[in-house]
């Protein structure tokens, strides 16, 4: 699902960017993500990948995502377990990316 990647030089003008586009998305159904160093791995990886849960519902197939991306998690482990066995969508859930190279190549690498 991803329709842009913005890659940019330093986590100042990313970060700057980020919030722009922010902006410029309010009221659409655009996701923006973030990847820059200096902040928490798994937790850009899986807001990238399976998403933020806004509404305190997510689909099974996002609960298996996370659950992939975080195995020592045994509540969401249970959770998955009593769920129906399907695809996991591993489109990503962001419209845009904006990234820093180094981070880039982090996330591309795992």
């Amino acid at each position: 699902r991803l329709r842009a990647l913005v890659v940019l030089p330093s986590r100042d003008l990313a970060a700057q960017v980020f919030k722009v586009f922010q902006h410029y998305a309010t009221g659409s159904d655009l996701e923006i993500g973030l990847a820059i160093g200096q902040s928490d791995f798994q937790q850009e990886q899986q807001v990238i990948m399976a998403g933020a849960c806004t509404n305190g519902k997510e689909s099974i197939s996002k609960m298996r995502l996370r659950h992939q991306l975080y195995p020592c998690n045994l509540d969401l482990a249970l959770k998955v377990a009593g769920k129906e066995n399907g695809p996991i969508d591993t489109n990503g859930a962001v419209d845009v990316l904006v990234a820093t190279p180094g981070r880039l190549i982090d996330h591309l690498d795992k």
